[in-house]
């Protein structure tokens, strides 16, 4: 405002633009657990379903995190219930790409779509210096962009990344796979779903509330989802009750 010597207007609201929906992944279905728009009167409370959580809980789990088809039946899933273009989250590089790689399988583009990335990938590739044409990291993640997925972090340098946050934003990409801070520094494209692989950083302990807004509040385009999903993905055994009330029901002033 000063530089361009204008005035500038700030709009403050109560309430998400996009109402949030609270979700846990388990045994291949999806589970809604609170509502944005629902809460326990006088307070700012979620009320938190337990019948949807007492269901998850009951139905017995199938697949383990740790097997890969865990994450491309999730992506199928999201998918399916046509709840992409989708950030999904870890804590740690390694983790980040290996998910992703599981995914590779997966086909989230149309046709014309897959041809117009393949044509993209060659030149971007060529563009790039010669010590990432010949990464088999950077080989591999140019092959997931022809399925529409992609994977940010930075063990990838900034060239790369900047290439990832355009096809990203450019809708190329469907998903993506990536650590939390990556959106605040690079761009800022708001997501139908946001998704957590673990409610754990890669110091161990579990994220707290103010993380959880914080990470979620992309989900829900405006004027283009009537709803934004927060979707925590559950492995063999289900978080305790206790810990998704306190993450979930508690939202924390930013």
């Amino acid at each position: 405002a000063k530089i361009h010597e204008t005035d500038v207007y700030l709009e403050t609201n109560d309430e998400r633009s996009v109402p949030l929906r609270h979700v846990i992944y388990h045994s291949r279905w999806m589970y809604n657990i609170a509502d944005s728009t629902k809460k326990e009167i006088g307070t700012n409370k979620l009320i938190f379903h337990e019948v949807e959580y007492n269901k998850a809980l009951q139905m017995p789990a199938t697949v383990s995190m740790k097997e890969s088809i865990y994450w491309s039946s999730f992506v199928k899933k999201l998918d399916e219930l046509k709840l992409l273009p989708a950030l999904v989250y870890s804590f740690d590089n390694n983790k980040c790409s290996d998910i992703a790689k599981n995914c590779t399988k997966v086909r989230l583009l149309s046709a014309p779509e897959y041809h117009s990335i393949v044509n993209l990938c060659d030149v971007l590739m060529k563009d790039l210096p010669q010590s990432c044409q010949t990464d088999q990291n950077v080989i591999d993640l140019f092959k997931l962009f022809t399925n529409g997925i992609g994977i940010f972090h930075y063990g990838f340098n900034q060239q790369v990344r900047k290439i990832v946050s355009d096809l990203f934003t450019e809708g190329y990409l469907k998903i993506l796979f990536c650590v939390p801070s990556f959106d605040s520094f690079y761009f800022s494209p708001p997501v139908k779903t946001v998704c957590f692989s673990s409610l754990e950083k890669d110091d161990k302990n579990c994220i707290s509330p103010l993380d959880y807004t914080q990470f979620s509040y992309k989900a829900g385009r405006r004027g283009i989802d009537s709803v934004g999903n927060s979707i925590i993905c559950m492995d063999i055994k289900i978080e305790d009750r206790e810990k998704l009330v306190k993450l979930i029901s508690h939202p924390e002033v930013l």
